[in-house]
């Protein structure tokens, strides 16, 4: 389980969202000698009011044999601008084999939300996600200090590559 924070800064107000999710759940056990649970979901709350906003997901009883599922799509959905909303990440994947030898599984879930801004939306509005989170689908320019190390580097590898090249 993972949980991180997202505020929509702007003027007050409504603001269409759109959250392009996907979640894969995927086990195999031998029947009777082992089973399985799995669990792939998410779903964003108001941190004030500890409403739930929206959830979604996979998530299944104690199984054996084998089972897959997966989901890829985007939801709308109309949050306050201003606001805390906690985002919760749930996969989890869960394998008992028993004790018979040589019994093999597998068993593994993934979740993934990405947020950005619905059709209309203008450039006065601008998420802020908990530290260390993004959305994984937009570009993102390097801060200046991380440019400068690149650029340096680039440069260093091309003088070493120049000085190698030379005959003796």
């Amino acid at each position: 389980m993972f949980d991180y924070e997202v505020v929509i800064l702007g003027p007050p107000g409504s603001v269409l969202v759109q959250v392009d999710a996907s979640g894969r759940v995927q086990a195999g056990a031998q029947r009777d000698t082992g089973g399985f649970a799995l669990a792939a979901m998410w779903s964003i709350t108001n941190a004030s009011s500890g409403i739930t906003v929206f959830s979604e997901g996979i998530q299944t009883p104690a199984l054996s044999g084998s089972f897959g599922d997966s989901f890829d799509h985007t939801d709308n959905l109309v949050l306050t601008a201003n606001q805390r909303y906690k985002v919760r990440l749930v996969a989890d994947a869960a394998i008992a084999n028993g004790f018979t030898n040589g019994a093999v599984g597998f068993a593994f879930a993934l979740i993934d939300p990405v947020f950005s801004f619905g059709p209309g939306v203008g450039p006065e509005y601008s998420f802020v996600f908990s530290e260390g989170i993004g959305t994984s689908r937009t570009s993102s320019v390097p801060k200046p200090s991380t440019f400068t190390l690149i650029v340096a580097g680039l440069l260093a590898l091309g003088l070493f590559r120049k000085r190698v090249g030379r005959p003796a």
